[in-house]
């Protein structure tokens, strides 16, 4: 609708004028479909400067005003206005002291939003009787105000039906496009950590493995949205080993001493590669924190219990699984009910009890996908 407009079948130059000015196009458009049928010409304006302006070419017989409008407000042109137009000025705020300040600059009537059909019809009655309007125009008010009240039910329900769907629209497109990123995110970071996991020719698709367990395993606890860029974590907790000679991590017998430091190095390297990239943030702590220990006796920083970042604790437990059920250079699988008694067995020393609680019956059904993964 333009800024300023005719109603249809009342336009005519010798009918009373109304100009409506109000910054709400929605307002506009109520007050417009609530006055449309009483015999009127109805124009309108969206900002005060615009209002005052067209109120001083048309001289119209009455002016409805918001009060709080960008610019010029409603008040002001109130106080500008030259005729013998009547004012009735609305507002969101019911403030007696605006009502004051309205009434002081010329208002004629006063309306608090929202208001209904019937109540702008009454106001406007007052204004129309005012202005010695013939009676039978007076009288169509009552039917008037049902048509009107139908026709802004009808204005709101598509306005609402349209805001809906538009804002349907919008959230399935962002939800695309966050997907869309969330798999290249995800494809990056499996890139960087198969270039690690090329480094150390023993431990097969463990990466991939330990991903697919702990995701599994954040879905039992239903935290798999609310911890979902662990997934990025437990493909690159192991970064750090680019920092590590190939000799120490593909050694087939106990390291010494020395070679323990080196290898103990290897969560802090990992955690500078990661730390200082904005969407592996949070999976920076399973890099930094995969081996603490849930009695503090782990490293790098000797953590201990709910001090252990959550995905940490997680990632601990599919580690040692899938480290004990596949083949390493100085030893065999475990089988699987070995492996869960492990588990449970340093619960509340190496691992949080509670996740080795919820993991060990999972245990039978993520098996088989490791058997395939490393087939």
């Amino acid at each position: 609708m333009s800024e300023t407009s005719v109603a249809g079948p009342s336009s005519g130059t010798d009918l009373p004028c109304v100009l409506i000015v109000d910054d709400d196009a929605v307002t506009r458009r109520f007050v417009r479909a609530v006055l449309e049928g009483l015999g009127l010409r109805i124009e309108e304006a969206s900002d005060g400067e615009r209002g005052l302006a067209l109120a001083q070419e048309l001289n119209p017989n009455v002016v409805i005003l918001d009060v709080t409008m960008p610019g010029l407000s409603g008040v002001e042109v109130a106080r500008r206005l030259q005729g013998d137009a009547k004012v009735l000025m609305l507002t969101g705020v019911d403030d007696p002291d605006v009502e004051v300040e309205a009434g002081a600059a010329g208002a004629s009537a006063y309306l608090v939003k929202p208001f209904s059909p019937r109540e702008l019809l009454d106001t406007i009655e007052q204004l129309v009787g005012a202005l010695d309007l013939p009676d039978e125009d007076v009288a169509r008010t009552q039917s008037a105000a049902v048509e009107a009240g139908e026709r802004q039910l009808l204005i709101a329900a598509e306005e609402l039906s349209d805001s809906m769907r538009r804002e349907r629209e919008r959230s399935a497109r962002l939800e695309e496009t966050l997907d869309e990123l969330r798999h290249a995110y995800l494809e990056t970071v499996r890139s960087l950590a198969y270039v690690v996991e090329s480094k150390d020719a023993y431990t097969g698709q463990h990466l991939e493995r330990c991903r697919v367990y702990g995701m599994a395993l954040l879905r039992e606890m239903r935290l798999d949205q609310e911890l979902r860029e662990a997934e990025y974590g437990f493909l690159l907790h192991d970064a750090g080993k680019v920092g590590v000679s190939e000799r120490i991590l593909n050694k087939p017998g106990p390291l010494t001493a020395t070679e323990w430091r080196i290898m103990r190095t290897h969560p802090l390297i990992g955690y500078q590669m990661v730390g200082g990239i904005p969407f592996l943030r949070a999976a920076a702590e399973v890099v930094r924190y995969h081996h603490e220990m849930f009695d503090g006796s782990g490293y790098p920083e000797g953590l201990r219990g709910a001090g252990i970042p959550l995905a940490a604790r997680v990632f601990s437990i599919v580690d040692a699984f899938d480290a004990m059920t596949t083949d390493r250079p100085y030893r065999e699988a475990f089988p699987l009910e070995q492996a869960a008694s492990e588990l449970e067995k340093m619960a509340g020393t190496q691992f949080d009890p509670e996740i080795v609680e919820v993991f060990v019956p999972m245990c039978e059904r993520l098996l088989p996908s490791s058997s395939r993964a490393a087939g």
